[in-house]
């Protein structure tokens, strides 16, 4: 735990730490820590120019997950903008968004960019961001402690093998971002590549339910 005393306020962090950087520049006080939550996930928090009032003025968290050549970040607006304007061909172009309301999705808090090496191939969302909203309505999303997960690939890169490691990397993610074993899958019941890909990943089918004419599976993982 970090507690620092940041002009007459101290600033609580619960996390392993290393203090990278701190000093006083222009009369304020300015820290820069570095965390490593796990052998992949990097946490850094900067606190910077004192106090507005009562309140710290600027509190930055930023982090980054690394496995092998796959980078899972938070969202911006740069990359929002661009996956909001991808298109996919039939019958997948349901998942198509209109621009400004996915840019708005997109920025959320929920979603984070996947990068490979400096390639974006993709993105994903956690929580309520996860879900077919019509499956509340047939009990597809009992609270169980369950984290949904959602994903999209990059258009042009999807039926190329590249599945598993995008896939894998964004579950191993979860797993250190939500310190959970128990993941939840939606997918259209016609998309039996990506179904067979979350079997292979260890997903199992749990339930079916419509949305006009396509038919959504809920699958779920749970790691003991």
């Amino acid at each position: 735990m970090i507690n620092q005393l940041v002009c007459g306020v101290v600033v609580t962090f619960v996390k392993s730490y290393c203090v990278m950087d701190h000093r006083i520049h222009n009369g304020e006080f300015c820290a820069t820590w570095s965390v490593a939550a796990s052998s992949h996930v990097h946490y850094n928090w900067v606190v910077v120019d004192g106090l507005i009032g009562s309140y710290v003025r600027a509190l930055m968290f930023e982090r980054k997950f690394i496995m092998g050549r796959m980078i899972v970040e938070p969202m911006n607006r740069l990359v929002a903008s661009k996956i909001s304007s991808w298109k996919y061909s039939e019958p997948y172009d349901f998942y198509n968004m209109n621009d400004d309301a996915g840019m708005d999705e997109l920025l959320n808090g929920t979603y984070f960019k996947v990068h490979e090496d400096e390639m974006l191939v993709g993105y994903c969302c956690f929580g309520k961001s996860a879900i077919v909203p019509i499956g509340l309505q047939f009990g597809a999303y009992p609270e169980n402690g369950t984290v949904d997960v959602g994903l999209g690939m990059r258009p042009d890169l999807t039926g190329q093998g590249r599945g598993y490691v995008f896939v894998s990397s964004i579950l191993e993610f979860a797993m250190a971002e939500y310190n959970s074993n128990h993941f939840r899958l939606t997918v259209a019941q016609f998309n039996k590549r990506a179904i067979a890909l979350y079997e292979k990943l260890g997903f199992n089918p749990i339930m079916v339910f419509p949305m006009g004419d396509v038919e959504f599976l809920t699958m779920e993982r749970r790691i003991c």
